[in-house]
């Protein structure tokens, strides 16, 4: 194991959700750092990403400290820990390798990861906030979303009570397409949306595999949710490309509160 190299970072306001940065942001930060700590020509890309919130960070300078785990000719491993003075805030490991191209063919896939039904663009609606609400899900600066009508039933009325909600999604700024995908896959609405409760999600480990290298645009995702029980609940994203394949995947267990 190698000694912690050290990256400032500047955390921007705008990321900001109710005083509270974006969670797939701070992994993408968190990421971005690694990378630079990493040999670009034999692990260019992040695999995987694991992160563990242990204290929200606030807008402003921050460090990011990096270890190097495990290195071989496939993959490498790393710890990374963001912390603000002498807070530790988001705890994660890192692994690098190398992505398919876009658009390669998978070797297998299961059935249950073809895309679900979803509605063309045109027929699909922008995220809006909950009834009774000035809340809105995402951080509309930076990510775009469309809505099936039925996953946003929440937004006028009940929801679907399946919590369960499909839809486009899509970067409109200048972030590389690879660490988008850790702020795309943290991105949709709250599936307790779909429930009728709108309280506060803070997210308390998040997981995001990467599948391919993503091309720029528009992606069909499903977020959906198995339990709410004992306070918290859990939340699965699938992101796919236009062509149905898999771009990357995650996994998520948030704090409810009402």
């Amino acid at each position: 194991m190698t000694t912690a190299v050290r990256f400032d970072v500047e955390l921007e306001e705008s990321w900001s959700i109710l005083g509270k940065l974006h969670g797939g942001y701070l992994l993408a930060t968190v990421v971005e750092q690694v990378l630079r700590g990493a040999d670009p020509t034999t692990h260019p890309h992040p695999i995987a990403a694991s992160a563990t919130y242990v204290a929200p960070p606030a807008p402003g300078r921050a460090t990011v400290h990096v270890c190097q785990l495990k290195t071989g000719r496939t993959f490498a491993t790393f710890r990374a820990e963001l912390r603000q003075g002498e807070q530790g805030c988001v705890q994660a490991l890192v692994t690098l390798g190398t992505l398919p191209a876009a658009g390669s063919p998978p070797v297998w896939m299961s059935p249950d990861a073809t895309p679900p039904p979803i509605l063309p663009l045109a027929e699909c609606v922008p995220t809006g906030a909950p009834r009774g609400s000035d809340r809105l899900p995402v951080v509309t600066k930076y990510v775009e979303q469309l809505l099936e009508p039925t996953s946003a039933s929440w937004a006028t009325g009940e929801g679907s009570g399946r919590a369960d909600i499909r839809g486009w999604v899509r970067m409109i700024s200048n972030w590389d397409p690879v660490l988008a995908q850790f702020i795309l896959a943290d991105s949709p609405p709250p599936v307790t949306f779909d429930l009728g409760r709108f309280g506060w999600l803070p997210t308390l480990t998040l997981q995001v595999l990467l599948r391919q290298v993503p091309r720029p645009g528009w992606h069909r995702f499903r977020q959906h949710a198995i339990t709410l029980a004992g306070g918290t609940i859990d939340e699965d994203c699938t992101l796919w490309a236009e062509d149905g394949s898999v771009v990357s995947q995650a996994r998520q267990l948030a704090a409810y509160r009402d």
